[in-house]
């Protein structure tokens, strides 16, 4: 760090702030290291910053804890003025004292304005880091996905952003490790097969994604060590099983499609608008998505949506409960679990078609006959994974359940 600014001044995302920190500690091993909080005793760094190691070494003096006050503001801008050349100060906003404005990722006025005194100072560079990623907006981790990846050369899609996110979750700093480790080796665009194999999985819905990977491999040797895997993260058992039963329903739905007579390719999208309502929004091939998730959200609370049965349906209204709730209090209709992105779909087509079909289409080469015996065989499976559900739940052995929830749901035989 020969040629570093002698004042850096680091704030926003705390993870990766904290990175850069440790990455300039790695490179400057032989620099001393000193340590102070703004808001304790502020002639103390003074002195310490004016101060010459004894054998004229490099010195980094890290000023953390920036209180909201205008007096270390002021202090700040003096301190850098005159300080000797071997000396290297960085001033981070630790305790996110600068709130940063989540459209923008800019400060407010007050900060605003000292940051942009503070930058026209010599020698100073301001690093911000931006905002911490929220969940509640996709689009700014999308957008922290697709720039990181670009800096380390490389492309990644829309669908496996969200994949990455849906395994390792929102944290930037998570994201940032997962994405500095993926493109060592990686190819550009990253294939969905190669986060699902190399991705840690940390978020919450990893779970269905990496687990439901080995099931789509048709190999029960792959599901058992994911189960352990799992299990041994701490992951809960009725978690796992009842993503063996999601996996299992899928696949019966897709079988059930593929009896009636749609195509394989109709068929991902048929999946994706399963076990929403209402069904007659959702099956409307005349609407868009975004028509339809429009139109379909009038209808999620739960008098609304005995309206729509009455009216539209012809269903006795004698056949409701009533509701003794308010209407602005009405409950939200409960829906079954809704495949979450195309990706997964894709894969639930992919098994039931390459694995389950191919596997049996020599031996039965009457293709009535063999729609039938495969959607009978997703029927069984899936039944089965439900009675396996109540005894993970409630049975004595649950680890041995689920290795024969895997094991049955991974035999592609008829």
């Amino acid at each position: 760090m020969s040629k570093t600014p002698s004042v850096i001044f680091i704030y926003g995302d705390r993870f990766l702030s904290q990175k850069l920190i440790t990455r300039a500690k790695n490179k400057e091993l032989d620099a001393r290291w000193v340590t102070f909080f703004a808001s304790g005793d502020l002639n103390e760094i003074r002195a310490e910053v004016g101060t010459s190691p004894w054998d004229d070494s490099k010195k980094f003096v890290v000023i953390e804890d920036l209180p909201n006050q205008k007096e270390v503001r002021e202090f700040l801008q003096d301190l850098v003025i005159s300080f000797p050349p071997t000396n290297k100060v960085i001033i981070w906003d630790s305790t996110s004292a600068i709130k940063l404005d989540p459209k923008t990722g800019f400060p407010n006025k007050t900060w605003g304005d000292f940051i942009n005194d503070f930058q026209q100072l010599p020698n100073v560079k301001i690093i911000n880091n931006g905002v911490v990623l929220d969940e509640k907006n996709p689009d700014a981790t999308a957008d922290f996905i697709k720039q990181k990846f670009e800096q380390n050369g490389k492309q990644i899609a829309p669908n496996e952003i969200q994949l990455l996110v849906k395994i390792v979750g929102h944290g930037k700093g998570l994201l940032d490790s997962e994405i500095d480790k993926l493109c060592i080796q990686c190819p550009s665009p990253i294939p969905a097969k190669y986060i699902l194999s190399h991705a840690f999985p940390t978020a919450k819905e990893s779970l269905l994604y990496k687990l439901g990977d080995a099931l789509d491999t048709a190999s029960y040797k792959e599901a058992a060590y994911a189960i352990e895997l799992f299990l041994h993260s701490g992951e809960n058992e009725n978690r796992i099983a009842e993503t063996f039963v999601n996996k299992a329903r899928w696949q019966m739905l897709a079988a059930y499609y593929w009896a009636g007579g749609l195509e394989w390719y109709e068929i991902a999208g048929k999946l994706m608008q399963s076990c929403k309502f209402p069904s007659t929004i959702w099956h409307n091939s005349e609407l868009t998505e975004r028509d339809k998730k429009k139109e379909a959200d009038i209808f999620q609370l739960e008098e609304q949506a005995q309206a729509l049965a009455t009216s539209k349906l012809g269903i006795d209204p004698r056949w409701f409960k009533k509701n003794k709730t308010k209407s602005k209090n009405s409950a939200k209709i409960k829906k079954g679990p809704s495949l979450p992105m195309p990706f997964i779909a894709e894969r639930v087509v992919f098994f039931v078609r390459d694995k389950i079909v191919s596997a049996n289409s020599a031996n039965i080469q009457n293709v009535a006959e063999l729609k039938e015996k495969v959607l009978d065989r997703t029927i069984r499976i899936y039944l089965y994974q439900q009675k396996k559900l109540a005894e993970v739940r409630y049975g004595k052995n649950p680890i041995q359940d689920l290795q024969e929830m895997a094991k049955i749901l991974t035999d592609v035989q008829l």
